[in-house]
């Protein structure tokens, strides 16, 4: 009988140390395998910088890359136009600071990868707190990388789709470390406020995790009287929270009513509007939308992701029955599940829907399927656990074509986008070159002619996003833009003439831009 009940309360224990019951023999048996396992990471990421480098320039990042370089010469939103929130350009502007604003695009490009390495070292972070389990760690970070959408436009331009997750994976990080414990701790909840902060001011979607946020600092962790949580978790958090708005609070208290024409109503209005009477394929109705998010979320390491997290759930549930199961459950759980299902709402909100709006909740699925392995006994634990590896594998070689085919590109700097991009500005230069002073070129690619070192319209410095829409703008939103008309071109063009046109240039594949001399 003493027997059976031990071997039962192994089964459906908390498990808390779970590599503690491992003997300390087996550990050392498997110190080569460690090893391999680290050269077999060092892979992944030379694969991962090698996709990043020679990953083609797209028009998107001529959004984000352009106005970072003229920050300090015009202002965000009434001079460029700038439709997002301020974090990207503030961030690449610190980099062209230290590096001389040479090579661009590549020095973007170094940042996306740097993000990557933030964002794999916080969910490996947030895996050894939970689980204790170097397995399920690096198994947790396989699907995170493995992740399609991330391994396409959305994780290798230079753009804030990817930004905003390690920050958010960090601010879950800190929470556990502030709240999941008997004595809670306000600093780390105070960094948790600060890179939550950060995540939004990268991408405003990501307010999608602030009411989970909010909830848990007012109910965690059990045991303490709400004053008390207000005092070493609430509070720190709210006040984290602050310091790291700060950019934003900046630029929104400069000119209220600019910020929102040039976020807000842009995207609800401008942008809507112009695809609305696009003829591409897009998605702008609910059913659109659904069929989207069916192909990000249902295929590849989400969807392992995801069938993890449902066994996990099931295992539990077949031990303690379901609902002793779901009483069971730690405010860690339901707090990774609402910011599952709040990424999930929020994914639907903007229209007209791509690929990319549908990254919010993937990162936090990985997170949910780990809180749930924790909640597993040693016996289910090991089953998981085998699990785990078997998806994190299955879901690497959906990848690999990914992932490793452009491997040899991070050994070779001539295919890299940014230095052929560079190389392409710096002989558009020098055909202007009998030009006195820096040449001035008319373009909705401005990236290739501030390659160059020349100089640019602050008109189009974010490329086509407001010229495109130009003819759209009320009345009421002109005064804060800084806009051509398309009729009015030649006029503009007329009063202050540019030394060089540059047209058709988005892919850094194509051939050397043509660049048409004189005005």
């Amino acid at each position: 009988m003493n027997g059976a009940a031990s071997l039962r309360n192994t089964a459906i224990g908390t498990g808390k140390g779970f590599e503690a019951v491992r003997p300390a023999a087996a550990r050392r048996r498997f110190r080569p395998m460690a090893v391999a396992m680290l050269l077999f990471s060092v892979l992944i990421l030379l694969g991962l910088f090698g996709r990043i480098m020679t990953y083609p320039m797209r028009h998107d990042e001529l959004m984000h890359v352009s106005p970072a370089v003229m920050l300090g010469e015009w202002r965000l939103y009434n001079d460029m136009g700038y439709n997002h929130l301020p974090n990207l350009p503030l961030l690449l502007h610190a980099v062209y600071r230290l590096t001389g604003d040479s090579m661009l695009l590549l020095s973007g490009r170094c940042v996306i990868f740097l993000l990557w390495l933030l964002m794999i070292g916080a969910m490996g972070a947030i895996a050894w707190r939970v689980v204790r389990s170097s397995a399920a760690a690096g198994a947790a970070i396989v699907l995170l990388v493995s992740t399609r959408l991330f391994l396409d436009q959305a994780g290798m331009l230079v753009t804030n789709n990817l930004a905003p997750i390690p920050f958010a994976l960090w601010g879950f990080y800190f929470f556990l470390a502030a709240a999941d414990r008997p004595d809670p701790k306000p600093w780390p909840a105070f960094l948790s406020g600060v890179s939550i902060a950060i995540a939004i001011g990268f991408k405003v979607n990501y307010i999608f995790v602030v009411p989970g946020f909010v909830a848990a600092s007012l109910l965690a962790p059990a045991g303490h009287s709400v004053s008390a949580r207000i005092r070493s978790t609430a509070l720190p958090f709210a006040a984290g929270g602050i310091i790291g708005s700060l950019p934003t609070l900046s630029f929104l208290l400069a000119d209220l009513d600019a910020f929102f024409a040039h976020t807000y109503r842009y995207f609800t209005q401008l942008h809507a509007g112009y695809f609305a009477e696009l003829d591409v394929p897009k998605a702008m109705s609910f059913a659109d939308k659904m069929q989207l998010a069916e192909m990000v979320w249902f295929s590849g390491a989400v969807l392992l992701s995801a069938t993890l997290t449902l066994w996990c759930f099931v295992a539990g549930a077949r031990i303690h029955g379901v609902r002793r199961h779901v009483a069971s459950l730690d405010w860690t759980i339901w707090l990774a599940l609402a910011l599952v299902l709040c990424g999930m709402l929020v994914s639907f909100v903007p229209t007209p829907s791509f690929q990319q709006y549908y990254a919010p909740p993937i990162a936090f699925v990985i997170v949910l399927a780990l809180l749930l392995f924790r909640s597993l006994g040693t016996l289910f634990r090991e089953i998981a656990l085998t699990l785990f590896v078997a998806a994190a594998a299955m879901a690497l070689l959906t990848a690999a074509p990914r992932l490793f085919g452009d491997l040899p590109g991070s050994f070779t700097p001539s295919r890299w986008t940014g230095v052929i991009v560079h190389r392409q500005g710096v002989q558009m230069a020098q055909s202007l070159a009998g030009t006195a002073g820096r040449p001035l070129v008319a373009t909705l690619s401005p990236i290739h002619v501030l390659e160059g070192g020349m100089r640019i319209y602050p008109e189009f410095a974010v490329g086509p996003f407001i010229y495109r829409v130009a003819d759209r703008l009320s009345p009421r939103d002109r005064p804060y833009y800084r806009f051509v008309l398309p009729a009015v071109l030649p006029v503009f063009l007329d009063r202050n003439p540019p030394d060089g046109i540059l047209t058709c240039v988005e892919i850094a594949e194509w051939p050397t831009p043509a660049c048409a001399h004189g005005h």
